[in-house]
């Protein structure tokens, strides 16, 4: 167990998980890699959360539930608080660790995945506003529900490389960048195709929520990208 310090200065004690599968180096002092498993934990569990918030965007697609709304508030509520809590423990570690080599990467780069993680949040916040709020066809439906089943699977990924130090399926999540873009694109095109219509609105507003959704996987990529940094010390 590992006490974590919370916002409102009250310790809650956190039990390290069996899902840590990166290989820690062990150190002299005990307490440094309670520290570096307290880190990855927390963006585990952060990650987790911000998965959360891609499936409310994927129930809003799919019911237009207004009430989801309010539901995502109080959970990118929660995103934030992780947010704050993970800057905290990398700076206090920074300081009283003074970690080398792979251990510093592995901080700056847990200070980037948690920032890229809080953004997913945010999109996911602002594009439910819309999507609740419009008539969605159903070709377009599914092409966005396309979207974010693939945004959700390539955070996961991503987190899962930068813990478990896996290149290869960091590139696994890089390659699916593409794929995201093709599907905005599709829906672009039929835009740029065709003459204002009686559906131009609606295609508007589509265009709209597929491009906050491909900036919502872009955060996946962006931390796929820092695996390369925090494995071998080298930036793409």
């Amino acid at each position: 167990m590992v006490n974590i310090r919370t916002n409102n200065n009250k310790n809650q004690l956190i039990k390290i998980s069996d899902f840590m599968q990166r290989n820690l180096k062990e150190h002299t002092v005990s307490s440094f890699d309670k520290d570096l498993s307290s880190i990855s934990y927390l963006i585990k569990e952060m990650s987790e959360l911000t998965i959360e918030s891609v499936d409310i965007v994927d129930q809003a697609i799919k019911t237009g539930d207004k009430d989801l709304i309010s539901n995502i508030k109080e959970h990118d509520q929660k995103i934030n608080k992780y947010h704050s809590i993970i800057d905290d423990e990398i700076t206090a570690f920074i300081a009283l660790r003074q970690p080398k080599a792979y251990d510093l990467r592995f901080s700056v780069s847990a200070v980037k995945v948690s920032s890229n993680l809080e953004r997913v949040g945010d999109y996911a916040k602002t594009v439910i506003k819309k999507i609740v709020n419009i008539e969605i066809l159903e070709d377009h439906k599914n092409t966005l529900l396309n979207m974010t089943k693939l945004s959700r699977a390539m955070i996961k990924d991503s987190v899962s490389a930068i813990i478990e130090n896996d290149l290869e399926k960091a590139e696994k999540v890089l390659a699916s960048d593409d794929k995201i873009d093709d599907f905005y694109q599709d829906i672009f095109n039929e835009f740029s195709d065709n003459k204002i219509s009686e559906n131009s609105r609606e295609l508007i507003n589509v265009i709209f929520i597929a491009k906050a959704i491909e900036r919502l996987a872009d955060h996946a990529v962006n931390i796929a990208a820092i695996v390369e940094y925090n494995v071998n010390g080298e930036i793409k």
